[in-house]
């Protein structure tokens, strides 16, 4: 990061006044910029899979050899799960002296999910054991939008750059959970469930047919 990633096109997503030594480039689809975030609250990668010398091999915290109550220790009451994923469907910039211009369309994605340790003792101790399970706590809100965004760097000399990036943003579809009470038995003949979920929902074509 010393150089600020001078030779890849797309630095300007790090600072509007970066500029790249081409003169010119175009992505497409695919072949463009892919970026994807993603953040948990209770557990690190390292605590759902690691190595397991006896077999050589890697495990999840459900393999047989794993320590799941160890995994399931580390959840608390509220756990959260974000992602964040982006994608360019183009984008192109060019160089004209000192001013480097730059333009993308991207489709954006973020999601947020707020969930209770009940959501992964179900997979770990359901099957097996007579337990209840409350998923009350359990939220979730998503958003799906468009990105236009236009970019101008000028390069005042060696040491100075300034640069401004606007962008303009297209919803496509949102989701947000209103209402979420679901509660769940488990045992060898008979699971219980009772569940009562409200969500706000707005997406293009969609039509939801209900009784009063």
């Amino acid at each position: 990061m010393k150089n600020f990633l001078k030779n890849i096109p797309q630095n300007y997503r790090i600072n509007p006044a970066f500029q790249n030594d081409c003169k010119f480039f175009i992505g497409l689809p695919l072949v463009a910029t892919l970026n994807l975030t993603l953040e948990n609250s209770p557990f690190a990668l390292s605590d759902a899979l690691k190595y397991d010398k006896s077999i050589d091999s890697l495990i999840t915290f459900l393999h047989p050899n794993a320590d799941t109550d160890a995994f399931v220790s580390l959840l608390k009451e509220k756990n959260t799960l974000n992602t964040d994923a982006g994608t360019s469907l183009v984008s192109f910039g060019f160089k004209t002296g000192k001013v480097f211009i730059n333009c993308d369309v991207s489709q954006r994605v973020f999601a947020k999910l707020i969930y209770p340790d009940d959501l992964i003792k179900l997979p770990v101790y359901g099957p097996d054991s007579a337990m209840f399970f409350d998923f009350n706590k359990m939220s979730a809100n998503a958003s799906a939008w468009n990105e236009i965004a236009m970019g101008l760097s000028y390069k005042i000399n060696d040491n100075l750059q300034i640069g401004w990036r606007g962008k303009l943003l297209s919803g496509n579809a949102c989701l947000s959970t209103n209402i979420l009470d679901v509660t769940l038995g488990t045992g060898e003949d008979l699971w219980p469930v009772h569940s009562h979920i409200k969500m706000d929902v707005s997406a293009p074509f969609l039509t939801v047919a209900y009784d009063d």
